[in-house]
């Protein structure tokens, strides 16, 4: 990896945390962005490699690969963001449901010879960070 593609790095992740750090971006957001850089890699795909301009003729193969692979880049920099966004909402919500079982057996609902199907136990009221 040359110094170039880190500096790339660097910059891209800046903008990533600094995106995220607006407010957590909903699966919708996520997705426009996963849908953008994947648009624009099957439109530099679809274009021809090499181009007449005049009596000049341009190879475009190499700028094509370098936006194909700084696309790449950000679709990599935003699965990661996302991975690591839906890895704590769900490790919260494993957190929540251990609660609510320990609580639930704790207190023997299953054990209680009273307890009919009607009968529904306690609410517990937690505050739930919002997941989207």
């Amino acid at each position: 990896m040359d110094l170039r593609t880190v500096y790339c790095c660097v910059v891209q992740s800046g903008v990533v945390d600094k995106w995220y750090s607006k407010g957590p971006p909903s699966c919708l957001q996520f997705d426009e962005r996963f849908q953008y850089y994947t648009r624009m890699i099957l439109e530099v795909e679809s274009m021809p490699l090499i181009k007449d301009q005049g009596c000049i003729r341009l190879h475009m193969g190499p700028l094509a690969d370098g936006i194909k692979k700084h696309a790449q880049q950000w679709i990599k920099l935003y699965g990661q963001m996302l991975h690591e966004s839906a890895s704590q909402k769900f490790g919260y919500l494993q957190e929540l449901l251990a609660v609510t079982l320990r609580y639930t057996f704790h207190n023997g609902w299953e054990d209680r010879k009273t307890y009919t199907h009607t009968r529904r136990p306690p609410m517990i009221l937690l505050h739930l960070p919002n997941i989207s």
